[in-house]
Order: C-alpha cells, then structure tokens, then sequence
C-alpha cells in the first residue's frame, strides 16, 4: 500500500477515486461515466443511517444530481488516501462542507455550517473502472446536524411536507 504522501506517481486508481470526489465541487455528474463500471454498487454506511442507497450506476448518479436542489456545492477535501495493488482498491479519508443554495437556507446562516468527515472506498474492476463504493459517514454529525439541515432546506424549498 501507498498514501498520498509520498512521491510515486499516482495509479489510475487514484487518478479515478480523485476524480470521483472532484465532481463534489460542482456536482457535475458527467465525469462519472468514464470512471464508473456498469456493474457499480454504492452503499452509505454506517447502518444506523439509512434513507440512502444502495445505488447502481444510474441510481448514483440521480443521487448526486438531485443535491442540487438544495445546494449549490458540497466540496470534499481529500485528506489520506491508501492505494492497494493487492485489493485493487483505495480507500480515501475527506472532509466535507456544504454550499447551500440561499433559498434553502432559513434563520441565522451560521446554523447552516456543516463540516463532516467520509470515508470512500473504492473496488476497482479488471478494467480499471470503479465497480464499488462504500462511503462511511459521520454518523453523528450526519443524524445530528447534516439530516435537520436536509429537512429544513426542502420545507423552504417547497419540497417538504
């Protein structure tokens, strides 16, 4: 195994996994066509938060396009990433923050922060392409803070109940 704190040149496993989180930024799906297998399977763990996934390919990628009624960007920072030839896979640690939309948002723009951590793991198939993604969440800042704000923001938006 390598991390990303050495000076090898980077795998097209991690070359893919860094484009997989990038698309956070803008939520651009496109990229994920090139990097994703047809066979993909994402699941969000851990159990105790649930309302999200498993996806396939398409279902992922639907996933990702409807944040955008909500917000605007949900940057993810890479911190460690782990390359393993053995596994063929990557596992890679972020830290997120979410860009609201400004119609989502009510009240004190402060009670909008969010700053949560992930966990990607990625399962490459034989040719190269991602087939599986297991993306822990923090839990308790997920149920705690990151769900309210989801509820609150779609009752602003008209989406709620």
């Amino acid at each position: 195994m390598s991390s990303s704190n050495n000076t090898t040149p980077k795998s097209a496993r991690v070359q893919a996994a860094e484009t997989f989180v990038s698309i956070f930024q803008t939520l651009d799906t496109t990229p994920l066509n090139a990097i994703l297998s047809s066979k993909y399977y994402h699941e969000m763990g851990p159990s105790t938060i649930s309302g999200f996934g498993p996806w396939d390919k398409a279902g992922f990628i639907a996933h990702v396009n409807g944040l955008k009624k909500t917000m605007t960007a949900f940057p993810v920072t890479i911190t460690e990433i782990i390359d393993s030839d053995s596994s063929n896979s990557v596992w890679v640690w972020t830290a997120s923050d979410i860009k609201w939309r400004a119609e989502a948002i009510d009240g004190d723009p402060a009670e909008w922060s969010y700053q949560g951590q992930n966990m990607f793991m990625f399962w490459f198939d034989a040719e190269g392409k991602i087939e599986k993604c297991i993306e822990l969440l923090d839990s308790h800042k997920s149920i705690g803070v990151l769900m309210p704000l989801f509820q609150r923001a779609a009752v602003n938006l008209g989406k709620g109940e």
